[in-house]
């Protein structure tokens, strides 16, 4: 009868024979999945990569992509109006003060104001920290172009 070891022992080498096995089976397997030849496989990859990226190489003619936008990027792509920015993005904190922003109603755009537009609008475009206040970059949505979020600034400031 085998003693407790001699058990333990014998269940570790079965395991390890078992992972043994399991390893060498795949790299088996492995080896007939991956018969293709490197052309085709080479071939396959481009034709993968062509609708995401093109390179352009001294000497050859221009590459180029046929790729049809999703929905999804047709909406994002299009331009949308300062008020309906305001009213998704900016709203958010100038309508109640979060993080110190001043709201429409805020007696302290009088100081700001004197700034100067172009302070103001580096301020939205870049962000700026303050000691009393945070501003995002763009409102934390860097998606949006400069144009958009100005015209959403701009009608933020018709709105005081």
């Amino acid at each position: 009868m085998a003693t407790k070891e001699q058990k333990i022992f014998n269940w570790f080498l079965v395991c390890t024979g078992i992972f043994v096995g399991t390893i060498v089976s795949i790299i088996i397997f492995g080896n007939f999945i991956g018969t293709e030849s490197d052309e085709q496989s080479h071939q396959e990859t481009l034709n993968r990569l062509a609708s995401m990226t093109a390179v352009a190489i001294e000497g050859e003619p221009e590459p180029t992509i046929s790729h049809e936008p999703e929905a999804s990027e047709l909406v994002m792509a299009g331009v949308q109006s300062g008020e309906a920015i305001y009213n998704s993005v900016c709203s958010v904190c100038h309508s109640i003060g979060l993080a110190g922003a001043p709201t429409t109603s805020d007696e302290s755009w009088a100081a700001r104001l004197a700034q100067g537009p172009d302070i103001i609008q580096q301020h939205v475009l870049n962000g700026y920290q303050g000691v009393l206040a945070i501003m995002p970059a763009k409102g934390g949505r860097t998606d949006l172009s400069d144009n958009e979020i100005i015209s959403a600034l701009d009608h933020m400031l018709d709105l005081i």
